[in-house]
């Protein structure tokens, strides 16, 4: 096969690196006053004394005047500075509640608790009506019998003050998970390469890890490949995608931008060892698939459709269609749309069969009004977590058209 063939697939491949929904998280932080009172064998008797520091994070922020009421924070910690009571190792006595006055809290009910094989220890803030109220408190806790209390800080003086932070969530390859579609496709910078394209599905293992199988058309030659390869990306959703398709030879190195919902990815390759074509540009999108199981029900409705047809010279001429496409989620398609074919304009209709494979790609059969006919493999996106639904889809000719290629995309009305 020829190089430059495996060469789009690794391209191709770099493709798709999508990072899980970018949301800012707000963390409030409470910093107590000292401890006023201690009492049993375990109390601080000389300065620092203790003080209880709080904190919580949320997925949203508190609002500006809100009413006195429980939230449902991400995680949660409260200490004395010398036993830390968390999320993790410690249970609320009941939920956190809060109020707020111009975005500040001014009301707040904080208790924790913690229950071990020979100790019971609680922790807890609280102002309500004015009046404050902190308690760290550690018992001996036998399985039978009474609490025998070791020692217990407690502070009914001055509040302490709360903090708020905002931090944006880091787009995360770890967060990265599941199968995407991607086209790719090359712009010739030398008339005497030929067109590629590059269809297929990636899969991102949520540990900077992945998986694809690429299938590549280059102008008439079709291969399919299977390679692995790394991803990482920075907190502004930029990154890196590299991969190797060893069948092929190639090690491709591409530069990635994810949007803020993982849902898509833009592609650009920046190197690549084993490819010929070094002055071609290959370049392409990524769309998470939503779901692991497809079947033709995947594909039911209206599609807005768009189909080029690549050249590497004006002859073969090139292609552009529109139409809309209209599947009935058995097997079946019609379409009827507008096509440019050199600068000739003319509408045209046909019907067709899909079929959808259970890893989301499939095939389209479409015959035109004219009596021609076009193959063109499929990988569908966007679909529900059933499998049902699906948004939208990218295609790729795999029939042997030597000189051009058809690819194009279609999403939901």
């Amino acid at each position: 096969m020829p190089t430059k063939l495996p060469l789009l697939a690794l391209v191709l491949a770099v493709i798709f690196v999508p990072w899980s929904a970018k949301a800012n998280t707000y963390t409030y932080v409470y910093t107590g006053s000292p401890m006023t009172s201690c009492s049993g064998p375990g109390c601080v008797t000389s300065a620092p004394f203790p003080e209880i520091i709080a904190s919580f994070t949320l997925d949203s922020p508190l609002g500006e005047n809100l009413p006195y009421q429980s939230i449902t924070p991400i995680s949660w910690e409260i200490t004395d500075g010398i036993v830390s009571l968390i999320n993790t190792n410690a249970q609320l006595e009941q939920p956190i509640a809060v109020a707020t006055v111009g975005g500040v809290i001014t009301q707040w009910d904080f208790f924790a608790e913690q229950f071990t094989a020979s100790n019971y220890t609680e922790m807890y803030t609280s102002m309500i009506s004015g009046s404050i109220g902190e308690d760290a408190s550690l018992d001996q806790a036998p399985n039978s019998g009474p609490f025998t209390p070791l020692t217990n800080n407690a502070n009914f003086g001055a509040p302490g003050t709360w903090t708020e932070t905002e931090t944006a969530t880091v787009p995360s390859d770890r967060r990265l998970r599941g199968p995407y579609s991607f086209l790719v496709n090359n712009w010739l910078s030398n008339p005497s390469d030929s067109p590629v394209g590059h269809l297929g599905i990636v899969n991102f293992d949520g540990a900077g890890n992945l998986t694809i199988t690429d299938t590549i058309n280059a102008s008439g030659t079709v291969g399919t490949f299977a390679g692995i390869g790394t991803y990482s990306l920075a907190k502004n959703g930029t990154g890196t995608l590299s991969f190797t398709l060893p069948d092929a030879g190639l090690s491709v190195t591409n530069a990635i931008v994810v949007d803020s919902a993982g849902k898509s990815i833009q592609i650009l390759t920046t190197s690549c060892s084993g490819c010929s074509e070094t002055t071609d540009v290959y370049s392409g999108t990524a769309y998470a698939m939503g779901a692991s199981s497809f079947t033709n029900a995947s594909l039911e409705g209206t599609y807005e459709w768009n189909m080029e047809k690549w050249t590497s010279s004006q002859s073969p001429t090139a292609v552009c269609r529109v139409a809309a496409m209209t599947f009935d989620g058995v097997g079946k398609v019609t379409f009827s749309g507008t096509a440019n074919t050199g600068g000739t304009v003319a509408s045209y209709t046909g019907s067709g069969t899909y079929s959808v494979n259970s890893d989301g790609s499939g095939t389209i059969n479409l015959v035109f009004e004219s009596g021609s006919s076009l193959i063109l493999s499929i990988v569908v996106n966007s679909a529900s977590a059933t499998g049902l639904g699906a948004k939208g889809l990218q295609h790729l000719n795999t029939a042997s058209t030597i000189g051009y290629i058809n690819a194009g995309t279609a999403t939901k009305q």
